[in-house]
């Protein structure tokens, strides 16, 4: 059974990682974020310092609809296909590195990056 958004616990972490893109230190701001135009949709989001003890840093590319895994160990992965539903889902999670490894880990394509 899927787990309900909680879409209160997605729009602050959403918030948080506005604020440290306008505000941040330059490493946070640089290149992180993309405009698609005039809508001013972003089409990257990432997701720092999670509270995850397993997984580091999450970002999501909803134009490729590819998600993006920095792990604990330094590792970073890109799933490919991966839809705006489960990105969302992932976030809001009780536990991120739990819902990751039900339902994407062996679900998606998958490549390592460095």
């Amino acid at each position: 059974m899927a787990k309900k958004l909680d879409r209160l616990k997605l729009e602050a972490a959403l918030k948080r990682t506005a604020k440290v893109a306008t505000t941040g230190p330059r490493s946070a701001r640089a290149g992180r974020f993309v405009s698609t135009g005039p809508s001013k949709r972003l089409s990257t989001s990432v997701i720092e310092n999670m509270s995850s003890t397993a997984i580091d840093e999450i970002s999501y590319d909803e134009q490729r609809a590819q998600l993006r895994i920095t792990f604990k160990s330094g590792r970073t992965y890109v799933y490919d296909g991966v839809g705006i539903d489960t990105y969302e889902e992932l976030l809001s999670a009780d536990s991120q590195g739990r819902y990751f490894n039900r339902n994407i880990r062996d679900a998606y394509e998958y490549r390592e990056v460095h």
